[in-house]
């Protein structure tokens, strides 16, 4: 039979698909990822993506809109490296850049923290596979575990993206 009063479920279900839509909206404005390892954590923007396949050993990969810039989180355990020490493991990180790229070049050294750990930072411009980039390099100490957090993009777009590259760099945190 034919009504003009609209069933209780009919009412509710226009406000709660809108609520839904924005709790979902509100999800996708930023996400955590946890890392492959467990041991660490990265706030990824609303239009950047998860990239698990960005860098083979990464525990952390993500990109940015277009695949303009990026972001990755390396995690390596103290008592693996002969030289746990954090400036040690900024050389280290730093140096296998360096074997890779071509017009190597570092600035910007900064000492800071990142979520109450200690940590330095270098700015790096080189050549990669023919494309000038800007990385920002993070080596950030733990309380068992080094990490590296790389944050890049085109050198032409750096300055454009540096303000949110800055951000995720400083949302990483240890588990």
């Amino acid at each position: 039979m034919f009504s003009l009063r609209p069933e209780p479920a009919r009412v509710l279900k226009g406000p709660v698909l809108l609520l839904a839509a924005l709790l979902a909206c509100k999800g996708i404005e930023q996400q955590t990822l946890q890392a492959s390892d467990g041991i660490s954590q990265i706030t990824k923007p609303a239009r950047w993506r998860a990239d698990p396949k960005l860098h083979q050993t990464a525990q952390i990969g993500m990109a940015g809109p277009g695949r303009e810039a990026f972001a990755i989180v390396l995690t390596d355990a103290k008592e693996d490296l002969a030289k746990p020490g954090l400036g040690d493991f900024s050389d280290l990180t730093r140096g296998h850049i360096r074997k890779t790229a071509q017009n190597y070049a570092e600035s910007e050294r900064t000492e800071l923290t990142v979520n109450t750990l200690p940590a330095i930072r270098y700015r790096i411009d080189a050549s990669v596979d023919g494309v000038n980039v800007t990385y920002l390099h993070y080596a950030i100490a733990g309380k068992r575990h080094l990490h590296q957090v790389l944050v890049w993009s085109a050198r032409s777009r750096f300055s454009a993206y540096r303000p949110e590259l800055e951000k995720i760099a400083g949302s990483f945190r240890e588990r």
